[in-house]
């Protein structure tokens, strides 16, 4: 009995320490209270108050700012947009037309020549390539090309001086023009440039010419053979047969007296001959 009132003087002794542990240790003097910034006060109660952000590192911003700058450096590497064309040429391989618009507004409607049948001409969008005022084809024996416009391979739109084909397909993929067109439309396209210029071919041409040679009308074939004529002038008796459509006449008896006449005189002809030489 005597050892429980000193069991329980050194729980509590054991116990003070702590106690005095868990306290601040800063203590407000009696008489004064602990001043709290204002912005606790005005702060409903229940609610905790907001954290300041957090600092930003230096790594931090400059992960962030690389992928802005990477979509910079790509917008700019992007190419331009192509500027609008004001100056448009419509090729209708179908009605071999060409139609000439400036600004919005169609100028010219010209007849072509397309390529004939062999040699298509190239059909899409395209813009001119490259120009020559005198032009020389490297591939047709040094065909003159005046005015010419390139805008696909060897294909282009030049002069020419059949311009009695103009109308229907006959050149060898090229468009012609007539001389006086061709120059209008080549001083166009300087004036607006090529960058602006927009040349488009649709269409189907209508060829009229044959594909093959057509094959040549022949005699109807004799359904039994002729003998040769003899000495005499006549021919040999042949047998009764039926007469087919087609067959020639048959030749039974003598020779006209006309005939007759002209064989006499090549012979006598034919004696003088021979004897002359006695």
């Amino acid at each position: 009995m005597r050892r429980l009132p000193l069991l329980a003087l050194f729980a509590w002794l054991a116990l003070v320490p702590g106690a005095a542990a868990a306290e601040p240790a800063s203590t407000v003097p009696a008489g004064e209270t602990a001043a709290t910034p204002p912005s606790a006060e005005a702060a409903p109660a229940g609610t905790a108050s907001r954290s300041e952000p957090a600092s930003v590192t230096p790594a931090a911003a400059t992960a962030t700012a690389a992928p802005a700058d990477a979509e910079a450096a790509k917008a700019a590497a992007a190419p331009a947009p192509p500027p609008e064309p004001t100056l448009l040429v419509n090729i209708n391989l179908t009605t071999q037309r060409m139609v000439v618009t400036e600004n919005g507004a169609p100028k010219y409607t010209w007849a072509v020549s397309s390529g004939a049948y062999g040699y298509p001409t190239p059909v899409g969008t395209f813009n001119p390539t490259w120009m020559s005022k005198m032009w020389y084809s490297k591939q047709y024996d040094n065909a003159p090309m005046p005015h010419a416009i390139f805008f696909k391979n060897g294909a282009a739109i030049h002069a020419t001086s059949s311009v009695r084909l103009l109308g229907t397909p006959a050149s060898h993929g090229c468009v012609r023009l007539s001389p006086s067109n061709a120059a209008k439309l080549y001083a166009m396209v300087q004036r607006h440039g090529k960058a602006r210029t927009e040349i488009k071919v649709h269409g189907r041409p209508k060829y009229t010419a044959p594909r093959i040679a057509k094959q040549r009308a022949t005699q109807p074939r004799m359904r039994y053979a002729y003998s040769a004529p003899s000495s005499y002038g006549y021919q040999p008796y042949a047998p009764p047969r039926y007469v087919f459509p087609g067959d020639a006449p048959p030749r039974y008896f003598v020779p006209s007296n006309k005939q007759r006449a002209a064989m006499m005189r090549k012979r006598r002809a034919a004696a003088r001959q021979y004897y002359s030489g006695y």
